[in-house]
């Protein structure tokens, strides 16, 4: 370099700028998804049915458990997505 000449860096753009990440579309779209909560209420008999089928004791117990989580994680991605989407 001369004298009187700089060195320039470029800045990488903010994480934060204003498209939002792949990762919040993606969440983004199964939390706005009709589908979403049906499908959450239809695991817990179908986990049940194949519990029982397999002769496993507590069934019910573990359908019960795995809905609650599932909701839960829901509830999770749902705020977010709200904050970060």
């Amino acid at each position: 370099m001369s004298n009187g000449q700089k060195a320039t860096t470029s800045i990488p753009p903010s994480s934060s700028s204003a498209t939002p990440s792949r990762t919040v579309t993606i969440l983004r779209s199964i939390v706005q998804s009709p589908w979403t909560l049906p499908y959450i209420a239809l695991v817990t008999p179908l986990v049940r049915s194949i519990w029982s089928y397999m002769g496993w004791s507590n069934g019910g117990e573990v359908s019960l458990n795995l809905s609650h989580g599932i909701l839960i994680l829901y509830f999770i991605i749902s705020q977010y997505v709200r904050r970060y989407g």
